[in-house]
């Protein structure tokens, strides 16, 4: 039989991810209309380099790059303030931040 976590543990863990949120919308909120749309198509939308490419009216190349830079500009951002190692994959992140904006 498997009990939970004590309360504050559960609590802390509640916090921390309430802090990784505002910390990961904060650095989604630095990066271009373009960079944002693209992530929100991509791991929100779950759509396609392909079908964002057609959607936008650009190339998969510039799709991916768009997307490149503005993962690798979340991942800076964290790994500055020396979070990154205990992160899950930013893709899971960002769907996660992009789930909770959308709901308010």
């Amino acid at each position: 039989m498997r009990s939970s976590p004590p309360a504050e543990e559960r609590l802390l863990g509640i916090q921390m991810n309430e802090a990784l949120k505002r910390r990961l919308l904060r650095g989604f909120e630095k990066l271009t209309a373009r960079q944002q749309e693209l992530l929100q198509l991509r791991y929100f939308n779950d759509l396609s380099y392909e079908e964002i490419a057609e959607k936008c009216g650009i190339s998969k190349r510039t799709t991916y790059n768009i997307i490149h830079s503005a993962l690798k500009s979340l991942r800076e951002d964290f790994d500055a303030s020396g979070e990154s190692s205990s992160l899950p994959p930013l893709s899971v992140l960002i769907a996660c931040i992009l789930m909770s904006e959308l709901l308010r």
